[in-house]
């Protein structure tokens, strides 16, 4: 057993990247069943053996908390899911709305090709005549 003063050593030594031999051929990656030699200056082999150690002790130290997790849905998640049903009303509204000016727009241009092909009566012509000159815009004559 190494004392603190040790340690120390072992640790400056380290740091400064002046390793022992030997220790460095004792180190085992800590990682979950892993058989491989640890890196210099670390505990595990590779990043995912770190990750694979932290994951379990998450699911070792919060079980509980991991349990309930999926349990309820995030309140943004319902909020996005409102917005979005609110969305979806909102496009199918305008839709519609576009699809009746579609059809007024059709029979507006139907109404003025008609009105164009057709040709005015005599009875017309003075009628359009007098609402030129006279500030009445209907003709009753």
């Amino acid at each position: 057993r190494r004392t603190r003063k040790q340690l120390g050593a072992l640790s400056r030594d380290l740091y400064h990247g002046e390793e022992d031999a030997e220790e460095t051929a004792r180190q085992q990656c800590q990682g979950p069943s892993c058989v491989f030699p640890a890196r210099p200056h670390s505990k595990y082999c590779s990043e995912e053996c770190g990750v694979k150690m932290a994951t379990n002790r998450i699911r070792a130290y919060l079980p509980e908390q991991q349990a309930h997790w999926n349990d309820e849905e995030p309140v943004a998640k319902t909020f996005n899911r409102q917005k979005i049903h609110d969305l979806e009303n909102e496009q199918k509204t305008t839709r519609s709305r576009l699809e009746e000016l579609d059809r007024r727009t059709q029979a507006i241009d139907k109404h003025i090709s008609a009105v164009a092909k057709a040709t005015p009566t005599p009875e017309e012509e003075v009628c359009s005549y007098r609402a030129i000159w006279s500030d009445d815009t209907y003709c009753n004559s």
